[in-house]
């Protein structure tokens, strides 16, 4: 493992938004239920190892995730299989990217999430690696777009949050990219 550098914080202006659309928000308040995302309404708060909650991942982000065609890069230090994995599962088998790299800080995240694909029968190239560096934002980088979540990668955390979307990824792939070599 490589040396944990001192943190350097470089102010930068945010990328202009991607050709063909604006920045969007979508605020999420995940029950469980099927009325997601929505604005916050008054709703069950369950919780992931309740018998009758389930993931439900940000239809927009999902659909996402299925038309992606090269590369998928989560950068979420709290991803894991209950919530993250699960929620975005079904809609992999449909994407054609060739890299799938999740980062996260979650000390068991790795393991579960190995066993769990072994028992899928997963057959796609999905790496897992642990960050030895602390960080709190969660992003997804869909090909070239940059998605930014105030909770889980996907939506799918039973709390009111946001998702914003439609930035390019190609300044947080450099970072993720040396996030990664960093725990090789």
């Amino acid at each position: 493992m490589k040396p944990i550098l001192s943190p350097v914080v470089v102010a930068m202006p945010p990328p202009p938004p991607p050709p063909g659309g604006p920045n969007q928000i979508f605020w999420l308040w995940t029950t469980g239920g099927p009325g997601t995302p929505n604005f916050p309404r008054p709703g069950a708060d369950h919780r992931p190892g309740e018998p009758d909650w389930a993931p439900q991942g940000l239809d927009v982000f999902l659909e996402a995730i299925a038309t992606t065609r090269q590369s998928i890069l989560i950068l979420d230090p709290f991803f894991d299989l209950p919530i993250g994995l699960r929620a975005i599962w079904d809609f992999l088998p449909y994407s054609t990217a060739t890299e799938i790299k999740i980062l996260t800080t979650k000390k068991d995240s790795n393991a579960r999430i190995m066993e769990w694909l072994t028992e899928k029968k997963n057959t796609r190239p999905i790496e897992i690696r642990k960050s030895a560096i602390d960080f709190h934002d969660r992003f997804a980088a869909l090909d070239g777009e940059l998605w930014h979540f105030g909770s889980t990668v996907g939506g799918a955390f039973p709390k009111f949050s946001a998702t914003t979307r439609g930035w390019s990824s190609n300044e947080f792939r450099e970072v993720f990219m040396r996030l990664w070599k960093d725990v090789e």
